[in-house]
């Protein structure tokens, strides 16, 4: 099994409510840090979920939406938008307004893995990598401590995070 495997093999044998436990944790863990505009991404299947930041009073939220030229796009959502399911089953926002990337803050990226050194391992298609590239924005992974390896296989295009949070801990 490569890395990848096996992050999704130990986040995946969380039950949903260590899932929620965690999530909520985590939630906790990254309140210091929001501000502004948040790109926040919606959860699907036993990711790290965030989606309880729609829900909040004082920051806006923008989330992303990929399409399949492999490029991602963040649109203005709250409470109130229409979501439907995407190509890869995770929820995109109807009908919102996209949001240009350098009025976004801080951009909450979901990890399959992740490492001490802040460098991410996403699901390999690249969306991120290539999203945040010229990003100048705050960049903050989240994930659960079980998915952290000692260290990851960093390739040129991989863009390291400025902050990662676990339940556990900050690296």
């Amino acid at each position: 099994m490569d890395k990848r495997e096996i992050a999704y093999t130990k986040r995946n044998a969380l039950s949903m409510k260590e899932v929620q436990i965690k999530s909520e944790t985590i939630l906790k863990n990254l309140e210091p840090y929001l501000k502004g505009i948040v790109g926040i991404y919606m959860a699907y299947g036993h990711e790290v979920d965030i989606t309880k930041l729609l829900k909040q009073a004082d920051i806006t939220c923008c989330v992303p939406v990929c399409d399949g030229d492999y490029q991602m796009s963040f649109y203005l959502v709250d409470e109130n938008t229409v979501f439907k399911k995407s190509h890869y089953g995770i929820l995109e926002p109807v009908n919102a307004k996209i949001i240009d990337k350098n009025e976004i803050d801080m951009i909450i990226v979901p990890m399959v893995a992740f490492d001490a050194q802040r460098h991410r391992m996403g699901h390999g298609k690249g969306y991120y990598d290539r999203y945040l590239k010229d990003y100048q924005g705050m960049k903050i992974g989240v994930a659960f401590e079980c998915q952290k390896f000692p260290q990851l296989d960093v390739y040129p295009h991989d863009i390291p995070m400025d902050l990662i949070i676990s339940e556990d801990a900050k690296y």
